[in-house]
């Protein structure tokens, strides 16, 4: 590790403010090499930076994580040329209108994700279904006089046995009627019970059409409705840090085109799937594009702003994700139709099209910058100032050059690794507590929004409150951490959130038990807000990149479990529940014995980050020196 000190004439906004550079690359990926500035909390874009890395996804937030700390978008360019940008950004407009209207340009192409991710939960729905009675047809009822409706109900009577209990017919049990003459008067009862042995007949509607009737994801097979969304999310991990990587090599807004486009091609091709195997593949390719086009435009936002302004960005683009999931909702309680609501995703993709056809989004000019080239850069910064109403200074073009020149003479390599965040019996303390809070979020999050089919309340309007209560939980976060700090906010919430599962328990299906689950997916929702900040605070520069690739993996695997554990509710049907609250109330226990990072410097090295037991290296604020 090598200390830069930094110093700029032109910085003299900052000159007051305590800073250091630290220089790292990733062996891995030489080429990239990382600059960290590091300023004080109230100022730091560090946080938030982070914050973007952890936060994707809200149906799986940790995607992002797998993008290598120096080949990702999400570190390298962004790093990299801050003194002089930001500097040149306070002067031409930090969020003028012209960051506003790309902002919301950004949002909007942002919702691809949360479509492509909840439409599947609304095509799968379940229908009514018996056993395909094979030996029998319609030309058995002629000889008696019934016409083809009250043949089918007949056949229907004479070959699938009815439960007393549910009050209903068996959906994957039949009577052996092989060999069978079919007549009004047969006694089905002293023929042997078997499963479905021709398939299923499917009381579907035209108008309402379920993906589930046409792939036969009935009975045995039904397993595979939640093992295609758990490989859609294997996709997203695959997929984040190839196009990660290629976003940081070759550009931003390309890339993010590319991404929108794969999307729409295997969004496109879903929508005639052969069979369940061919869909979960068509599902696995649609999650390795759009798992980026939430990604991408965190990052892009970050970048085409000042430093005192991303925090507000950080928490204004996760509406758009919940936007996403109302807009799907609503739309498929509407539709109804599997193909219809498909149609709707590709819809938004060829919404998305113009965005990048007019060019309306220009390449990112810290990429650019990082990159070498300034003359691109200097025309687009141009562009922001006239658009905000303001004046470029004269000078900018050598700052700019200088920022260019130091970023690609200055650094050097160190070795970082996973097993460098378990060597101190504390940290390493530390890192498991963060490993049960990181996938608790994930599993929690995806599972509380998959048990909205199992709440006994009405399905739609389940998931459309499962959507909107996570806008006031961002909200509310956003005060949390502001004014409370960051460990008791998310211990309070993670445990708040256990505590509403385990109360659901024991609630039969029904309005109460929906209430319930809402709370809970609320005070998650506001939780993992708070935890990517925290998360970014308690660990030292020099492993910070790796832990939060370690744990954000963990909250992946939570979200790829997270569908297969509502399977087991099948076995008992407060497992999911008991699971979710038996995690998240670990974690938020055991949170309380790490240290409060609010008000704090971040940690540089591993005795900084051990420092936090003890002492808080307070950071004056704007307002009375303490708020962060």
């Amino acid at each position: 590790m090598v200390d830069c000190s930094v110093k700029s004439d032109s910085m003299t906004i900052l000159e007051n403010i305590p800073m250091n550079r630290v220089c790292a690359s990733d062996e891995d990926t030489i080429s990239t090499t990382m600059c960290f500035l590091q300023l004080p909390s109230s100022n730091n874009f560090l946080i938030q930076l982070y914050n973007h890395q952890v936060s994707v996804f809200r149906v799986f937030p940790a995607l992002i994580a797998v993008f290598r700390v120096s080949s990702s978008g999400l570190f390298s360019t962004f790093l990299l040329n801050t003194i002089a940008l930001d500097d040149l950004l306070m002067q031409i407009g930090e969020l003028g209108r012209y960051q506003w209207f790309l902002f919301f340009v950004s949002t909007f192409c942002t919702m691809i994700c949360p479509v492509s991710v909840f439409a599947h939960l609304f095509m799968v729905l379940d229908v009514p279904h018996w056993c395909e009675v094979g030996s029998w047809n319609a030309t058995h009822c002629e000889p008696y006089g019934l016409d083809p409706f009250e043949c089918r109900e007949l056949q229907k009577n004479l070959s699938i046995p009815w439960s007393e209990e549910a009050e209903e017919y068996a959906k994957c049990q039949m009577y052996n009627v092989s060999g069978v003459e079919f007549y009004p008067g047969l006694d089905p009862t002293t023929l042997e019970v078997i499963g479905c042995q021709n398939g299923w007949v499917f009381d579907e509607k035209p108008y309402l059409r379920s993906l589930t009737a046409k792939l036969n994801l009935v009975c045995d097979r039904e397993v595979m409705i939640r093992v295609s969304q758990s490989v859609f999310f294997i996709g997203a991990l695959i997929g984040c840090p190839m196009f990660g990587t290629l976003s940081d090599r070759f550009c931003r807004v390309r890339i993010w085109f590319v991404c929108v486009l794969l999307s729409f091609v295997f969004s496109t091709l879903s929508l005639y799937p052969v069979n369940v195997w061919l869909y979960t593949l068509l599902r696995l390719l649609t999650a390795m594009a759009a798992c980026m086009l939430y990604t991408l435009p965190f990052v892009y936002v970050s970048e085409i702003v000042g430093a005192n302004k991303r925090t507000l960005l950080a928490f204004l683009l996760p509406f758009a994700w919940s936007t996403g999931y109302l807009i799907i909702t609503t739309f498929s309680w509407l539709i109804g139709d599997w193909f219809y609501i498909q149609l709707c995703v590709i819809g938004i993709h060829i919404a998305v099209f113009p965005v990048f056809i007019f060019g309306l989004l220009p390449e990112s000019p810290r990429w650019l910058i990082a990159k070498g080239r300034l003359r691109e850069a200097a025309e687009i910064l141009t562009t922001f100032a006239r658009r905000n109403g303001k004046q470029m200074p004269h000078n900018y073009m050598d700052e700019l050059l200088d920022e260019s020149k130091m970023v690609t003479s200055e650094g050097s390599e160190i070795k970082l690794g996973p097993a460098d965040l378990f060597k101190n019996r504390t940290m390493a303390f530390w890192m498991t507590v963060l490993v049960i809070m990181a996938f608790g979020h994930g599993l929690t999050y995806i599972g509380l929004t998959f048990l909205s089919s199992e709440l006994g309340f009405d399905f739609y309007l389940s998931y459309f409150i499962q959507a909107f209560v996570e806008v006031p939980g961002y909200a509310f976060a956003l005060l949390l951490l502001q004014y409370i700090g960051r460990r008791p906010s998310t211990s309070f919430l993670m445990i708040a959130s256990g505590v509403g599962c385990l109360v659901a328990m024991f609630f039969p299906p029904g309005v109460w038990k929906a209430i319930c689950v809402f709370c809970s997916k609320f005070a998650i929702s506001a939780s993992y807000v708070i935890s990517d900040v925290y998360t970014v605070e308690v660990l030292p520069t020099n492993v910070r990149g790796f832990g939060l690739h370690f744990l954000a993996g963990m909250a992946t695997i939570g979200n790829i479990i997270a569908p297969l554990i509502i399977i087991l509710a099948d076995i008992w049907s407060p497992f999911p529940l008991v699971l979710c609250s038996v995690v998240v109330i670990t974690g938020g226990t055991l949170l309380l014995f790490l240290p409060e990072t609010r008000g704090t410097m971040l940690p540089d090295t591993m005795e900084e980050a051990l420092s936090l037991r003890k002492t808080k290296q307070r950071i004056p604020s704007e307002d009375d020196g303490t708020k962060a």
